[in-house]
């Protein structure tokens, strides 16, 4: 089977629900059974190369393999339930192991584990001299990144976050917020509505909210801060969003909380966006926008903020040192749940905003340490929730492939290859108390 084609570059009819389902169903299958024999006999050498923590692996003729050194809470389970996993990974690397998981190829207790403790191997691996040489060379490759125009920005959204608003309803909060929340405790996920609560309060003391601002809000989402501003802190909120099933059911809960005379959510892209703000908010939204447009964005944040105004921006974002193999990776995640995603480095974004606007760093938060009990958070309820999304339509490949990427992601956050931070961002020369 060949590689499938630009996954959202049919979706222009309100069609994004079937077509998600369709792509995950048409996962290809690799060829390859030489390869896959060579890395299934290769199993036992690189199970003992496990630095931190243990991985047992059970293959299909019930042979126990286990490597590692014990370390309290990272012990991973894979159990292979079909010989083509190791063909489909040994022709398809990383991108390979996620499909072979939405495939039910292979399972485990907490895949989450799994993938931190072959993230941390990984690391280590890339610290000898051949793999420093090989990074090398792949600084000199070229890089090709899609330009995320206003149509091709609005198909990627409309993939990710148009697949259903009852899908998110059931592993979100009340709130509706699906970014990094902060906790009093990260080791206690019980109550995540009250941490979500808690990051949205963060951001409006950073901002030094009042009643006297009107902030705009890149990205709004459900709009689960633009009514915690307007509620708390009296201030007036513009959101926008491209997600047509976002701005939907954003302007219900605006409504149904009264807050109709602050709070005004529009249906359309940051860059038409005309007005000045004395505030500016975007959380988790830049990862969206593509490294070709980081300039534009903040340009056009620099155009929209008011003088003496800031802005807080919330974003995840690589280490330094991983940012260009990223640019030249097409990996499980942005072929299968986020298309057109990228994620950016402080370094990059400092440099770009400080190259085409006055902007400024003028703080930084770091967060990462909250968004794997985030996801872990997330992830749980969305199994906890297995039949009701499957009697909603939401077929077992597509819940696989959530459970996936909720796990790869806790398990970057974790290894610490990902981090999260609050920018808190200024025109040059604006003095804050």
């Amino acid at each position: 089977m060949t590689e499938l084609l630009d996954p959202v570059a049919s979706v222009d009819d309100g069609t994004t629900e079937r077509v998600h389902r369709e792509r995950l169903v048409q996962i290809p299958l690799a060829r390859g059974r030489i390869r896959g024999a060579l890395l299934r006999r290769m199993v036992p050498r690189l199970t003992a190369q496990v630095a931190h923590g243990t991985l047992e692996v059970r293959l299909p003729d019930g042979l126990l393999l286990r490597g590692g050194t014990p370390l309290a809470g990272l012990e991973g389970r894979i159990d292979v339930h079909d010989e083509r996993c190791f063909q489909q990974v040994a022709a398809r690397g990383q991108r390979g192991f996620g499909e072979a998981f939405v495939l039910g190829m292979w399972s485990s207790p907490d895949p989450a584990v799994v993938l931190e403790v072959i993230a941390r191997a990984a690391a280590e691996n890339a610290k000898r001299f051949p793999m420093r040489w090989i990074r090398m060379a792949q600084r000199l490759l070229p890089t090709w990144q899609r330009r995320n125009g206003e149509r091709s920005a609005k198909r990627y959204i409309s993939y990710h976050y148009d697949l259903g608003n009852d899908f998110f309803e059931t592993f979100l909060d009340p709130t509706m917020t699906y970014s990094c929340a902060v906790f009093d405790d990260v080791e206690r996920i019980d109550d995540l509505e009250a941490a979500q609560v808690a990051k949205y309060e963060s951001i409006c003391d950073q901002l030094e909210l009042g009643p006297d601002d009107h902030v705009l809000e890149i990205g709004c989402g459900w709009g689960g801060f633009a009514m915690h501003a307007a509620r708390t802190r009296g201030a007036r909120v513009t959101g926008v969003t491209i997600s047509e099933r976002q701005h939907e059911l954003a302007v219900q809960r605006v409504h149904a909380a009264g807050l109709d005379e602050l709070v005004d959510l529009q249906l359309t892209d940051y860059r038409t966006v005309t007005d000045s703000y004395s505030k500016i908010v975007s959380i988790e939204m830049l990862e969206a926008v593509g490294s070709r447009e980081y300039g534009r964005y903040f340009r056009t944040v620099n155009r929209l903020l008011d003088d003496g105004g800031s802005a807080l921006i919330q974003v995840i974002g690589f280490q330094d040192r991983d940012y260009e193999r990223q640019l030249r990776s097409r990996g499980w995640i942005r072929r299968y749940v986020f298309p057109g995603g990228m994620l950016p480095t402080v370094t990059v974004l400092s440099r770009t905003m400080t190259r085409v606007s006055p902007l400024q760093l003028h703080g930084l938060t770091e967060i990462g340490h909250h968004y794997g009990p985030t996801l872990r958070a997330w992830r749980q309820r969305m199994l906890a929730a297995s039949d009701r999304l499957e009697h909603r339509g939401y077929g077992p490949r597509l819940r696989r492939s959530w459970e996936y990427y909720l796990a790869i992601c806790e398990a970057g956050f974790r290894s610490g290859h990902l981090r999260t931070m609050q920018l808190l961002v200024t025109r040059a020369g604006t003095v804050r108390d």
